[in-house]
């Protein structure tokens, strides 16, 4: 995966250059995890692989930069990231390599969002489509609000948890603006170990305007308490697919992700690759 992978992210870089020279500042560059893809045949794994996604780190840990790859392995979708010290900012989402929608952001004291700013892209700047703020309770978010560009309402969604944090119940009444994820009504009843980790939860979802999942995810964990096995069920109680989740032992990073379908028949093997640059220049790359 070595060589490949190198070239890939050459290619990146390059793209990203290409772009900030009419749009963005160059941006600092120390890391990127590149997520690739093996090509399956048969339901094996094939030596051949492609990149999916990077995310590219500056050298405070920040991610300023999304690149997702198509069926081409063409970057063709990315999201660009500001920030103001280690807070973000602000994201312009791009889609087939446009502006679709940027967000905006303020925060408090304890890095959580109280608003988010929607915009839009238009012929021109960018216009704003809502206002959402967020209200919290002992750490919490307890009430989402939406206003749309005249300050009318748009949407309010109440969340409500369980005495371990979880959200349970999510209401919301939309009126002229819909919440970022079109999740208009939730409910969730979740089960845990002895060791307060959660073991399955079934959850029914209503998106805006009608479509309606009935669904009850199982969880196992591995010696070093994440997640090992995460396997989704249909509202018929059967299964869809099942995921393996395999960790580097140096530091517990994730890197691969094994998925196979409702038959146990192997349909997707992801891998990351965690590459360091120490000096700005990045003439040389460290293989994490």
């Amino acid at each position: 995966m070595k060589r490949i992978v190198l070239g890939l992210s050459i290619a990146c870089f390059a793209l990203a250059s290409q772009y900030s020279q009419a749009q963005r500042e160059p941006q600092d560059v120390r890391r990127v995890i590149v997520t690739s893809s093996y090509v399956i045949e048969n339901g094996q794994r094939t030596s051949k692989f492609f990149a999916t996604k990077q995310e590219i780190y500056d050298s405070l840990g920040r991610m300023h930069t999304e690149i997702f790859y198509n069926d081409n392995h063409y970057p063709q979708n990315y999201v660009w990231n500001e920030f103001d010290g280690n807070k973000l900012k602000a994201s312009d989402y791009f889609v087939n390599e446009k502006l679709a929608y940027r967000l905006s952001y303020k925060m408090n004291g304890e890095n959580k969002v109280t608003e988010i700013k929607h915009f839009v892209a238009s012929d021109k700047e960018p216009v704003l489509y809502q206002t959402i703020s967020y209200t919290y309770k002992k750490g919490l978010l307890t009430t989402t609000a939406g206003k749309d560009a005249r300050g009318k309402t748009g949407f309010k969604a109440k969340h409500k948890y369980d005495d371990k944090g979880t959200e349970i119940s999510r209401k919301v009444k939309v009126k002229n603006t819909v919440p970022l994820d079109s999740i208009v009504e939730l409910t969730r009843i979740p089960a845990y170990d002895s060791l307060g980790r959660i073991i399955s939860k079934t959850e029914t979802i209503t998106y805006y305007p009608a479509r309606k999942v009935t669904q009850t995810t199982e969880y196992t964990y591995n010696s070093i308490d994440s997640i090992a096995t995460e396997t989704r069920y249909n509202e018929a109680k059967a299964k869809v697919w099942s995921k393996e989740y395999i960790y580097r032992p140096n530091d517990k990073r994730l890197q691969q992700v094994k998925t196979t379908d409702a038959n146990g028949t192997l349909v997707e093997w992801t891998a990351r690759r965690f590459e360091l640059y120490p000096t700005r220049d990045r003439r040389n790359r460290i293989l994490e």
